[in-house]
């Protein structure tokens, strides 16, 4: 039996009773393994449950006395829980000892108990619990009625983690202070939104925040606070030992053109990149922004216990002095578990599943410090309106509109015209706006002008994330995600349309070609590079690992227009929308006109403006 990541490899085998079975997690867009780990059991079995990964079936043992023991159900079974982020065990592994354990036939988790179930071909229905359970149907049954019923609905289960060394709780109720730039969100929490819409939370980095789970506890600690919140969507990316600088990039063609309500940073790297990263998202965002300190690493341990003092991820003070510079939320991650660890006793080993990834507990603890932010403070930092406003359509200010064509909707809320070329006008100043206004059956459409040209005309584009080929070349440690350019820019007379980079040696050179320009240069990854059009540039500092790209290795991306040319008030109810109609402006002042076209109902009932805190 061959045992290798490279196939089949004729002088790789498996020994049974030895190193243990190859579990490994491949990301989709990628051949390369994210994490690959060694495990003593022959699975029979895997369930996912959130950010945990069940695997059963036979240990992973040769007896001597009955060699084929394991491999003909004589030696019990094994029920493994992985963390999904690392691969690393996050509980003990239970073996039952039992000779007569029946072959397993598959796992599901019951949604509403701590227990992990098994399925057995003798019909015999076991649990981690004490008590097994018999069932009078057969295991397929089984499987299918009470199995696909947990996948469906147990992802956020999962058994509650304990402190370690018999420490109490961990506690972290929020403080006066806590929430202090948090203004917006705290207000989103408690008001909603109008149209309704999920609050956004957009994490990007390393391992560091895949090790802080899929979002769920966040969310859980949120509601807590706020019970009548919003639905909140959590959104992450995360990389091998992407740094602040390299994940700059994320933040650019990921995080920026979604718009989040928040932005949460648990990362690693130098500060100066993590202050370019949190400059670009202050100019071209009105997000919150929440920066941790990191938790304890074995190589931190020569400074150990001082919270304060630089180590090999973080400058602490340093990241400290941002939120006077751009206002952002900073989370004393690391102050704040250090207290805890030196009064109960504890080291940094006792909170790590490795050398520098945080075990359950620990990456529940810096979860806990990371929402006790979600909090109205007794002061805020900043006026909510200085950034994000509404401006309503009967307010004389801000809207005007043709006398005698536009008339009052919606209980005086709202204009509505339905004569060709009926225009109302609305000044603002800030990068973006969005529409609110009402479709039904009897809807029309309308033009979009901004600053006296039409929409489509305006010189605001953003790009996509930078795709990497599933084909592309798997060269271990990082995968395909993490061997690319991880951001490029835009530079002038620009099209929107597909790009595509084609790697045309092993030493870093690549084509770039446009689905509309066509070839538009050739460039080499380790060097810097603008398009023979000029359309985009590319710095090789943001292009990771380019001299392990191979020929033949594709990345692709889109370049978007970020205005709206028409707005469609058509529906087939009558329905509040919520329309983005422009992005990416400059940070200014700006006037957007909607000419109705006489084809129905233009019914306007306000815009969002949004002014983020840089130019």
């Amino acid at each position: 039996m061959f045992d290798s990541l490279r196939g089949l490899d004729p002088n790789v085998f498996f020994t049974p009773g030895d190193k243990g079975y190859l579990l490994f997690a491949n990301p989709l867009d990628s051949r390369v393994s994210d994490w690959p780990r060694r495990v003593p059991v022959r699975i029979r079995a895997m369930l996912l449950a959130g950010d945990r990964l069940i695997a059963a079936g036979p240990p992973d043992i040769v007896d001597p006395q009955d060699p084929l023991g394991a491999f003909e159900g004589r030696k019990g079974g094994v029920l493994y829980v992985i963390n999904t982020a690392n691969g690393w065990p996050s509980s003990p592994c239970p073996r039952r000892p039992s000779s007569t354990a029946p072959p397993l036939a598959g796992v599901c988790f019951w949604p509403r108990r701590t227990a992990s179930w098994l399925v057995l071909e003798s019909s015999e229905f076991n649990s981690e619990e004490e008590e097994p359970m018999r069932l009078s149907v057969p295991p397929v049954a089984v499987w299918f009625s009470l199995g696909l019923a947990a996948f469906c609905t147990a992802a956020a289960a999962d058994p509650a983690v304990q402190p370690p060394k018999g420490a109490p709780e961990y506690q972290a109720p929020p403080r006066t202070a806590d929430g202090a730039n948090m203004v917006l969100t705290v207000q989103k929490l408690e008001k909603g939104f109008d149209p309704e819409r999920p609050l956004l939370i957009w994490a990007i980095g390393s391992s560091f925040t895949n090790g802080l789970g899929n979002g769920d506890l966040l969310i859980e600690l949120i509601r807590q606070r706020f019970p009548n919140a919003p639905p909140i969507v959590y959104k992450r990316m995360a990389g091998n030992s992407t740094s602040y600088h390299f994940s700059h990039g994320w933040a650019r063609h990921l995080v920026i053109p979604d718009q989040p309500d928040v932005v949460l940073i648990y990362n690693f790297g130098k500060t100066e990149d993590v202050d370019a990263m949190i400059a670009e998202l202050r100019r071209h965002t009105t997000a919150d922004v929440l920066v941790g300190s990191l938790h304890w690493c074995l190589p931190h341990k020569p400074v150990w216990p001082d919270p304060e003092v630089r180590n090999s991820h973080q400058e602490p003070a340093a990241l400290r002095a941002m939120r006077e510079k751009y206002g952002v939320e900073f989370v004393e991650n690391r102050r704040e578990m250090t207290q805890y660890m030196v009064e109960h006793g504890l080291v940094p080993e006792d909170l790590l599943a490795d050398s520098v990834h945080e075990n359950r507990y620990a990456s529940k603890m810096t979860v806990m410090n990371i929402a006790r932010h979600f909090h109205r403070a007794d002061k805020f930092a900043y006026e909510p309106e200085s950034r994000e406003r509404r401006i309503e359509a009967e307010a004389p200010a801000g809207v005007e509109t043709d006398a005698g064509k536009w008339t009052a909707a919606e209980d005086g809320a709202a204009r509505t015209a339905t004569g060709q070329g009926s225009a109302l006008s609305v000044r603002f100043t800030g990068n973006r706006i969005e529409l609110i206004g009402w479709r039904d059956p009897r809807g029309g459409t309308a033009e979009v002008w901004i600053d006296g040209k039409p929409a489509a005309e305006i010189e605001a584009f953003y790009v996509g994330y930078i795709q990497p080929d599933k084909q592309n070349a798997p060269l271990p440690p990082n995968p395909p995600r993490d061997r690319c350019p991880h951001a490029v820019s835009l530079g002038t007379n620009i099209v929107p349309q597909s790009w595509t980079m084609t790697m045309t040696s092993d030493t870093g050179d690549y084509e770039l070609v446009g689905s509309v320009t066509g070839p538009d240069g050739s460039g080499n990854g380790l060097t810097p590079f603008t398009s023979k059009s000029g359309q985009i540039v590319v710095d090789p500092a943001f292009w990771r690992d380019a001299k392990n790209n191979r020929s033949g290795d594709r990345f692709t991306f889109e370049v978007f227009r970020a205005t709206a040319a028409t707005v469609d008030f058509k529906g087939t109810t009558r329905e509040k929308f919520r329309l983005r109609l422009a992005d990416y402006l400059s940070n200014g002042p700006h006037v957007v006109k909607l000419v109705a076209r006489g084809d129905g109902a233009v019914t306007v009932d306000a815009f969002d403006v949004f002014q983020p805190p840089l130019k």
